[in-house]
């Protein structure tokens, strides 16, 4: 139940982020990564032929930015940071060194699948499921 909300979100988001420019669903992609400053994690959109821009989880969740959604907020940002501690553990680095890129890939016109990477750096490690980061 949980994978299929978290993969209904982070398929919106992408086709939320790819309609705002304009671009196809598989020119848009999620990055997550760990902000050693503020300590939790970081999200960015990466779209093809623009500058990367950070974004608030609230943007990936397409929600307003309010009170009353900071609960959701905390549990996902607690999750992301567990998985990110996993990952760096496996790999022997810093969280600031793991990253989580999440895009599309369109098996056809009406279908597409959603793909989570694991790097190092910007070293490729694997393919991850979503099942590895909520768990």
């Amino acid at each position: 139940m949980i994978n299929e909300y978290v993969e209904d979100v982070m398929r919106n988001s992408i086709m939320r982020f790819a309609e705002q420019h304009e671009k196809r669903e598989d020119e848009v992609q999620l990055l997550i990564s760990w902000d050693n400053e503020k300590g939790s994690p970081k999200y960015k959109k990466v779209v093809f032929g623009e500058s990367n821009q950070e974004v608030e989880l609230h943007e990936v969740l397409g929600t307003k930015k309010n009170i009353f959604n900071k609960p959701k907020e905390a549990m996902i940002d607690n999750f992301i940071t567990q998985s990110l501690e996993k990952f760096s553990d496996e790999m022997g680095c810093e969280m600031s060194q793991v990253f989580v890129l999440i895009y599309l890939e369109l098996i056809n016109e009406y279908d597409d699948v959603l793909k989570l990477h694991l790097y190092k750096g910007s070293v490729p490690i694997k393919e991850i499921s979503l099942q590895q980061i909520l768990t």
